[in-house]
């Protein structure tokens, strides 16, 4: 989107590493833990090859992880115990990473646009363990709003991010396809949520599919760069 170069570096390492430590480190089961552990090793490595400031910015989202799960095990403390801040910031944490630290500028509409948009898809997430949260007495800002609201919230956050995508065409940062496909998605997220949710489909599935609107953007982006 910027016109940087794409090839695999040192970050893309750090953040693949860190990424599954963040998610895998207090798994119960052990092989998933060690080879958590693993990656975090080799994370560490690439983090000593990256350049200052990008270590200065990599800080930011380490932070943010530690606070989310209370530096404890199994992480149910911090912050994600937290039903209003939690989905905030696991959206300020995913645009960190996928905006700010390789970019190395803030490009707030864009920065914005991606907080927004993981912050609607936290609050699927959440919809996807409705019956698991309610069974266990968990509090989650969806239970808090109920799923005819939590889809609303959704709606205005895809809203707003398109909102967002459309100030950073006006300012120049990408081109108009891109923010097409930008659009596209955010419009395809719309459209699919709810039946997704509502469908048979275990909820493992239910949040592959969550995910792959993440993959989708790119993919979009990267055809309407080509």
């Amino acid at each position: 989107m910027l016109g940087q170069p794409v090839t695999p570096d040192w970050l893309d390492g750090f953040v693949f590493g860190s990424t599954v430590f963040g998610y895998y480190c207090t798994h119960p089961t052990q092989m998933y833990r060690w080879l958590a552990w693993l990656l975090a090793g080799w994370a560490v490595i690439c983090f000593f090859l990256l350049d200052a400031f990008t270590q200065l910015l990599a800080v930011g989202p380490a932070v943010l992880w530690g606070a989310y799960y209370g530096l404890q095990r199994p992480g149910r403390g911090g912050l994600r115990a937290q039903p209003m801040i939690k989905p905030m910031v696991i959206a300020l944490a995913w645009a960190w990473v996928t905006i700010w630290l390789p970019a190395n500028d803030w490009y707030w509409p864009m920065f914005a646009a991606r907080t927004v948009f993981i912050f609607a898809l936290a609050l699927a997430y959440d919809l996807t363990d409705l019956a698991y949260d309610r069974h266990y007495h968990l509090t989650t800002l969806v239970i808090m709003l109920g799923e005819r609201r939590s889809y609303y919230f959704i709606y205005m956050a895809l809203a707003l991010a398109g909102l967002f995508i459309g100030l950073g065409f006006l300012q120049k940062h990408f081109s108009l396809p891109v923010a097409i496909a930008i659009w596209t998605t955010y419009l395809t997220t719309a459209l699919s949520l709810r039946p997704v949710l509502r469908s048979m489909l275990a909820v493992s599935w239910k949040k592959i599919v969550i995910d792959a609107l993440m993959a989708l953007q790119a993919l979009l982006v990267w055809l309407a760069l080509r």
